[in-house]
Order: C-alpha cells, then structure tokens, then sequence
C-alpha cells in the first residue's frame, strides 16, 4: 500500500518500473506497473496491478489487465475474485491510498477476510504498508487451511513457489506459517 499516487510514483522510478495505462480505465483509479526490480543477489519480473482503494472498477481493472497482459478473459472463470491486498477497513486513515490488486479464489477470499478485518489499521503517518505474511499465505495458497496438515501441505507449495534459499524468504515463510496456526485446529 502506498499512501497517495506521488508515493507508488516514487517507487517506481526509484525502482526503474514504468506505468501502463488500462484499457478503460482512467489513469487516476488505476495503473499497471511493470519492470524489472533488484532483490539483494536476485533480479524478477514485476507486474501488478494498483488501484486506489476507494476505486469501485477495480474487478473490472483486474480483467482487463488479464486480458491484456495475458489474453486470458477471466469473466468466465467462477470463484476468481478481485481482491485488494490491504483490507479497504485497515485504510480509513488513508483517503487517497493505492493498494495491489491481485486475482485469489473466492475459498481463500471469503474466509480470509474475517481475519484480515482483525488486522490493525494502517496508521495515519505511514507512507508504506508491507504485505503481513498471512496475508501473502491468502494470496499465494489459494484456500484457508483448516487443520495443521492442511496448513502443513499449503506451505509446503507457497515455499515452492519462492526461492527458499534467500533467508529474508525463508524467514517470512516461516512467519506466514506461525501467524496461520493461531487459525488452524
């Protein structure tokens, strides 16, 4: 989460990513960034879509960035959801906020929800809100697991999906792993 589009804008250019515009969609309700970005020793591709957080078109952003960047029509496709990174509620404090938006099946959406609600607000003065890890294991597991083999499998494909060989990865995985036993049985 960025506070305002001047602080997402700072990034990117500090970070060398370029802003694309959506097809029907107003620049000033969302971007898609894309580039390049520099880890510690590693280097990845970067493509999201942001969206300022009182922004109502944001599924339909969501689509059309799949279909431009992907030539996948996700109108079709039942259970995928729109979702905003940082829950809208944990942003009352900020009115021009941008937030990712990222595709997530509605078994991970809906139960998911109720905990981030529990999440503290982001507070006025902060410019940057960072992704908690249970929220990443929202993103990248796809379901809330409800037992801790469940929970135990489900990380097993998130580590997966990252290099677990970066310790900073490592240790938000495990981290992502230890928030999630408190919602477990």
């Amino acid at each position: 989460m960025f506070a305002n589009i001047d602080a997402l804008c700072r990034w990117a250019a500090n970070n060398c990513l370029s802003f694309q515009n959506i097809p029907s969609v107003y620049a000033t309700s969302a971007v898609r960034v894309s580039g390049w970005l520099s880890g510690q020793k590693e280097i990845f591709g970067y493509n999201q879509l942001w969206a300022r957080a009182t922004y109502s078109g944001y599924a339909r952003a969501l689509r059309n960035v799949a279909k431009q960047c992907y030539g996948v029509d996700i109108t079709g496709q039942s259970g995928i959801q729109a979702d905003h990174v940082i829950n809208r509620r944990r942003l009352h404090e900020h009115p021009d906020a941008w937030v990712a938006i990222f595709p997530v099946h509605k078994s991970a959406n809906c139960p998911f929800g109720a905990i981030e609600k529990r999440l503290r607000a982001v507070p006025k003065g902060d410019l940057v809100a960072f992704l908690p890890p249970l929220v990443a294991l929202k993103l990248f597991c796809g379901v809330l697991p409800k037992t801790r083999d469940e929970l135990l499998c489900a990380m097993r494909d998130v580590r997966g999906q990252f290099d677990q060989h970066v310790s900073w990865v490592r240790d938000y995985c495990d981290q992502a792993h230890a928030e999630a036993l408190n919602y477990v049985l």
